[in-house]
């Protein structure tokens, strides 16, 4: 299955969303996941916070919306070739090393399942560049259009 077809499924159902967006927008491709809330916005049935890395200051915020889905975006060492996109399982972030937030993703969904429960996925997206004073490097920057346009249409 591909990951627009894993992100559909993934979203059947949904009836309100929120797009956390995570990273450090100065250390290049980490700023992936808060260009991605920047440019989706808010649509009908989504509303996009921009977290940057404090995600964790916002867990009282996001369960306040009363989702039905939360997203957390974010860059992940995936293993993977720059610009890959993963559909994440909450059980499986103790394997993949997140960059820029220090409380573990899995400890801020736990608490914010304990506020408001919620399906809760996880787009990870494999950087390419980490320096601090770049952007977005190419790969990623493609990404971004691509992840936003993809919850456009599932969102809508």
């Amino acid at each position: 299955m591909s990951f627009a077809e894993s992100l559909a499924k993934s979203l059947e159902g949904a009836t309100k969303a929120v797009i956390v967006g995570i990273g450090n927008e100065l250390n290049g491709d980490d700023g992936f996941g808060v260009a991605v809330a920047r440019e989706l916005g808010n649509t009908r049935r989504a509303v996009s916070i921009q977290v940057h890395t404090v995600p964790e200051n916002f867990i009282s915020k996001i369960a306040g919306e009363e989702p039905s889905h939360v997203i957390f975006v974010d860059a992940a060492v995936l293993d993977a070739k720059p610009g890959t996109l993963r559909l994440l399982e909450p059980k499986d972030l103790a394997m993949i090393a997140t960059v820029t937030h220090r409380i573990p993703l899995s400890r801020i969904i736990g608490r914010l399942n304990e506020l408001h429960k919620c399906k809760v996925l996880v787009i990870g997206l494999q950087p390419k560049n980490m320096e601090i004073g770049s952007g977005l490097s190419d790969e990623v920057q493609s990404e971004v259009i691509y992840l936003t346009n993809l919850l456009k249409i599932n969102l809508v």
